[in-house]
């Protein structure tokens, strides 16, 4: 999917460096993949001590989402 972005090209670069990607795009790519990854995981981690449990199954499941 094609969409237009205004990103601050030193924040860009400093993704691309850091991340390896070959280009804009994966570079973009890769930080959701990794944002979405980090939600998950705070969400998960505020559930923790609240009566919160997960099947194995359940568990499994959300580590290959990773």
């Amino acid at each position: 999917m094609k969409t237009l972005l205004t990103i601050p090209e030193e924040l860009l670069g400093t993704a691309r460096t850091l991340s390896g990607a070959r280009t804009k795009s994966e570079t973009v790519s890769r930080a959701l993949q990794e944002y979405v990854r980090f939600l998950r995981q705070d969400r998960l981690l505020a559930r923790k001590g609240k009566g919160f449990s997960l099947s194995q199954a359940r568990l499994e499941k959300l580590r290959r989402m990773t």
